[in-house]
């Protein structure tokens, strides 16, 4: 089983907003906050779609994510840079302020 799920950048707000706070505490855990935030600042939008991204194929791929709040699912990397989620094997791709991730439910998880 398998979800994919495409973004754009122009979907989720800023994060340097004070309004939009609630947001990203809503929808990313505190160790991928700092991830993106401690990552190249040019790119912090970028990063933020590809995870909101990564999280909604996960949730397409296997219903049982569905109720859960996205701060719950946690998205850790690999020293070199790869995404990943116990039970899934993630990839995405970015271009012209799009995301696009897909999420295969690995095979020991069926």
């Amino acid at each position: 089983m398998f979800g994919v799920d495409i973004e754009n950048s122009g979907n989720l707000p800023d994060y340097y907003l004070d309004d939009e706070l609630r947001f990203f505490l809503d929808n990313f855990t505190q160790s991928e906050i700092e991830y993106v935030l401690n990552g190249n600042s040019e790119d912090t939008k970028k990063h933020f779609t590809c995870l909101f991204s990564m999280k909604e194929a996960i949730v397409k791929a296997n219903n049982y994510y569905k109720p859960r709040r996205f701060n719950t699912i946690e998205i850790t990397f690999s020293s070199e840079g790869r995404p990943m989620f116990d039970g899934f094997l993630l990839s995405y791709g970015y271009a012209n302020n799009t995301c696009v991730a897909v999420a295969f439910l690995s095979p020991e998880s069926m």
